[in-house]
């Protein structure tokens, strides 16, 4: 074999493997960021409710003058809509992360923000309905507001599932029509 066929072969199989590592990255990538999502979720959960002396509305403390800390217990889903709905409660994130694991398999798999966008998604709405099931209620803290007005309590996954689906819809609105381009 020729010097320069055989420079050739070792770059083109450098580049296969450059390739491969860059698919499992994109196939991988949803994955880990759904469980980190998940598990920053529920430490951080864990750390107000300790904190808190397990007693709800309990003021942790106000680190910034928009920002309260306070241990909620929402019966409700994302951002306190529906309370005390039960089954609504249930059926929100169950349907939420099935539309997202039906919907993800006609995305293109070439972007690391996508997969990390429906990671936060699903990621999200998991840690939420662990929170449902284990105790029948979810646990928000993040209290943002502008002198007497709040936004209601949130948490990291009700963050994870906004910040997810804005990019989400933002890829998608960009996206170009044409099929042979992601």
């Amino acid at each position: 074999m020729p010097l320069n066929q055989r420079g050739n072969d070792d770059k083109s199989r450098a580049s296969n493997q450059r390739h491969q590592w860059s698919k499992t990255t994109l196939l991988v990538t949803p994955w880990v960021v759904g469980a980190v999502i998940l598990m920053l979720d529920q430490i951080s959960k864990q750390v107000i409710v300790h904190n808190a002396g397990g007693r709800p509305f309990t003021n942790l403390g106000d680190p910034l003058p928009v920002l309260r800390i306070e241990y909620v217990r929402n019966t409700g889903v994302a951002f306190s809509l529906f309370q005390q709905q039960g089954i609504l409660a249930l059926l929100v994130p169950l349907v939420l992360v099935g539309v997202i694991v039906a919907f993800s398999r006609y995305l293109p798999h070439n972007s690391l923000l996508l997969g990390g966008a429906e990671g936060m998604i699903v990621g999200g709405a998991i840690s939420n309905l662990i929170d449902r099931f284990r105790q029948g209620y979810v646990v928000d803290f993040i209290g943002v507001h502008v002198g007497s007005h709040y936004w209601p309590f949130f948490n990291v996954a009700d963050s994870a599932i906004t910040v997810g689906v804005v990019t989400l819809a933002v890829f998608l609105s960009f996206r170009s029509s044409d099929p042979s381009k992601p």
